[in-house]
Order: C-alpha cells, then structure tokens, then sequence
C-alpha cells in the first residue's frame, strides 16, 4: 500500500522551465558574458546536476553561481506558477492521509522559496534539494534519505517525475515510478490522475 509520494519539482508541481533559463541566462552573462538558446538549455542543462551543468558552462565555481542564483531569484519569481489542479490534487492526497515530499536537483533553499511562491509549500512533509544528499539525480539518494527520514519503505513509496534522470534514480532506489509526461510504462499527463492510483 502506498503511504508516501515524492515529487520531482520542476515540470511536475511548478512550471518553472521559463523561469529558470532567463535565470541560467542571467548568471551566465554575469559571469561569462554569453548566453544560451531556449533548445539547448532543454536539451543540455535542465534536470541535470546543478554542479556538474555549472563546471560545464561557467568560469566561476559552482558555489558562485549557485549564490547568483538565489540573489537573482526573486527577480523571475512572477515565471513560476504551480500547474492547474495542483492545489486541489495535493489537498486530496493529503485527506487520503499520504506522506508527499519533494525531490529536486535544485538547491534545497530555492526550492522551498518557489513552493511557497507557488502557494503549495504547506503540503509537504519534506523538502530535499540536491545539497541535502551526496548526489543528485539520476542517483537514488535524496528519495533513499527522504524515505529514512518519512520512516518508509520502498514497498510503501512512489516518485513522480518527468525526465529519464526521475526514472533511473527511483530505479535505483528500487521504488515505484510514475512518469509525467514521460514514456512508457506507468504514466500520467496531469497530476489528478494520480488520485485513483494510490
């Protein structure tokens, strides 16, 4: 029986894609003085570690550009929304009495501001961004540790996520998955089919 669900954030509970590449934007012409097309940010920078993304592309250390993000935040918080239904289907969730935590690559600190910028923050038992675990994404720690943390086990359990890294760290970790959007296999496009699948 299923008695926690784990969201991936970005592309599953916020839109946040514009967002975030004006803000990749941003710090990348501070730092670097370039920027980079819409496609390859999708193709080439989004879900993927933060860490690993900012060696790739900036000069400065990750650190850095990490901190240039949280200070050029608030300026795109008018991008991010919580997808439509969202609200209603967590509220449900949570009647059901189920445990709902998030999983994300982005700094834990940044993600708990744009939940509650999004007015879904409330609804969560816990938050982990990638600096809560020794790896992010496609690696399985973060959902392990929430999972530890929750008092849960992998029977008990389902991650939803919407890009192959979501997959292959629920794999990983040896739990359910539910793509959003994504493949084959278990899948939804919105969030409200999740209710009559657990």
């Amino acid at each position: 029986m299923i008695r926690l669900i784990i969201f991936d954030m970005d592309g599953v509970l916020i839109d946040s894609a514009d967002a975030w590449h004006s803000i990749f934007n941003s710090a990348l012409e501070h730092f670097d003085g370039r920027r980079i097309s819409r496609e390859e940010f999708d193709r080439k920078v989004w879900a993927r570690d933060f860490d690993i993304t900012a060696k790739r592309y900036f000069s400065a250390k990750p650190e850095e550009v990490r901190e240039y993000f949280t200070q050029i935040y608030k300026n795109f918080r008018k991008k991010l929304s919580a997808f439509p239904d969202i609200k209603s289907t967590l509220g449900k969730l949570r009647g059901k009495g189920l445990k709902l935590a998030v999983a994300t690559n982005t700094h834990t600190e940044n993600a708990v501001q744009m939940l509650s910028d999004s007015g879904i923050a409330n609804f969560f038992d816990t938050v982990f961004g990638a600096d809560k675990a020794r790896n992010g994404k496609p690696e399985p720690d973060m959902l392990i540790k929430i999972m530890k943390e929750l008092g849960l086990g992998k029977e008990e359990s389902v991650f939803i996520g919407d890009t192959i890294y979501d997959k292959m760290a629920a794999e990983k970790a040896g739990i359910r998955f539910i793509g959003m959007r994504l493949g084959k296999g278990e899948r939804i496009d919105s969030l409200a089919e999740i209710l009559p699948m657990v």
